[in-house]
């Protein structure tokens, strides 16, 4: 049970840094927006402008640290082939996030 709640920290912490302070301009990942909005068939940067499936991709995929989060931990353990703790590890990975998230903006 331990391990669990371990892992889902891990995917929580990664999944508020990939999203908050690694995609920044300057950072190792600043590239990776650029490449979702290519996906999402994005015109513009501005991220009012997008329609309801581009924000929802947008979102899931780099501008939620929860969403990026829950997939880390989703997609980890479905590789893994432990399929018995998905939801665990994937609301331990959406609560640390959140919680990193709400500490990370005081």
């Amino acid at each position: 049970m331990v391990d669990l709640i371990l892992q889902g920290t891990i995917f929580g912490m990664a999944g508020f840094l990939v999203s908050a302070v690694l995609t920044r301009d300057g950072e190792i990942l600043d590239w990776w927006p650029r490449v979702v909005r290519g996906l999402i068939r994005a015109k513009s940067n501005d991220f009012y402008l997008y329609n309801s499936t581009q924000v929802f991709f947008h979102k899931l995929l780099v501008g939620c640290s929860k969403c990026v989060a829950g997939q880390l931990a989703f997609w980890f353990m479905v590789f893994s082939g432990d399929y018995g703790h998905i939801a665990p590890v994937v609301i331990v990975a959406v609560f640390s996030a959140f919680s990193i998230e709400k500490y990370y903006e005081r």
